[in-house]
């Protein structure tokens, strides 16, 4: 799949909060949790369950996802992405606001 691939190259430096584990693992832990807890076999959710923290965490941009995975999935990605330059507080509220106006793939 062309959004694992993407993920693991865009997380590719981090890891996660262990130090040790590469930060790719959440992603994909995400996607099996979509795919196998909730029977989701959409290929175009998958790849946002996949690429769900490439805006947030990594120099991707969403120019970059449209052109690699379409206007609908960037679209969905940036909408599982928090607005880092909000203080926390706003930024919660306003990552709530967007995820219950979302369609469901989001």
């Amino acid at each position: 799949l062309l959004a694992a691939s993407f993920a693991a190259r865009a997380h590719r430096h981090q890891t996660r909060k262990d130090g040790q584990t590469p930060y790719a693992a959440h992603p994909f832990r995400v996607c099996l949790i979509v795919r196998q807890l909730f029977g989701v076999d959409d290929p175009r959710v998958l790849a946002a369950a996949l690429l769900h923290d490439t805006l947030e965490d990594t120099p991707t941009d969403y120019d970059d996802l449209a052109e690699r995975f379409g206007p609908e999935v960037a679209g969905w990605v940036a909408a599982l992405t928090k607005d880092m330059r909000l203080p926390e507080a706003e930024r919660e509220a306003a990552y709530r606001r967007t995820l219950a106006d979302a369609p469901w793939p989001v």
